[in-house]
């Protein structure tokens, strides 16, 4: 007869229980080769921090644009024309155009640039008084006036859309001038106005004053 383990002989086991035991005991257990398979999903390692990738730089020409973005959700990225460091188009809005500019200096003046854009729209200038009591908001540390304009729009080419909207800000800095500017069937605008306003306020520069 078999001894029976000294693991087994330390604990009190019942009745048929001890019997089981030392059969247990008396046996080769049987052994089975298992293979098992897993599915390993692609991505970050735990504790690592995945790359943010919803800041989109946008190279222009040679050198990388004065600015960087979020792009809202919705929004599409076309390549950058001469004085657009930033072009962009709404996928469920074929006909809307957004785009940023940066020009030196001060680019014009804010209550100049204010009224090219009510003009384009077909509405009268502003006084420098009623242009001060437009809507501002922050935008890479200084206030931007915001223009929110409908009307019928004239583009560069002069021809003129109806029924449109321009959203548009002008951001002052010490050196330069950022201009963000929509344009856009009227409702289709309007829709975007939210996402434009966030938008305009994740611009951060790249390049130092």
């Amino acid at each position: 007869m078999h001894a029976i383990p000294s693991y087994f002989a330390r604990v009190a086991i019942p009745g048929s229980l001890a019997l089981l035991a030392v059969s247990l005991g008396c046996r080769k257990p049987d052994t089975k080769e298992v293979t098992t398979t897993r599915t390993v999903m692609s991505g970050p390692v735990l504790g690592e921090v995945a790359p943010d990738t919803s800041r989109r730089r946008v190279a222009h020409a040679d050198h990388e644009a004065p600015v960087a973005w979020e792009l809202p959700a919705g929004w599409e990225s076309v390549n950058p024309t001469p004085i657009r460091v930033g072009n962009f188009r709404v996928a469920a809005a074929p006909g809307v155009e957004c785009y940023v500019t940066v020009l030196t200096g001060a680019g014009g003046g804010v209550l100049a640039n204010i009224n090219r854009w009510r003009q384009q729209m077909g509405q009268g200038e502003l006084s420098q008084a009623q242009a001060d009591a437009l809507p501002a908001f922050p935008v890479l540390g200084a206030q931007a006036v915001f223009l929110d304009a409908a009307g019928d729009f004239t583009d560069m080419s002069g021809t003129t859309q109806s029924g449109y909207r321009m959203l548009g800000i002008v951001a002052p800095l010490p050196d330069r001038t950022v201009f963000v500017k929509m344009t856009g069937p009227d409702a289709a605008v309007l829709g975007e106005k939210e996402r434009f306003i966030e938008f305009c306020k994740s611009l951060e520069e790249t390049q130092p004053h």
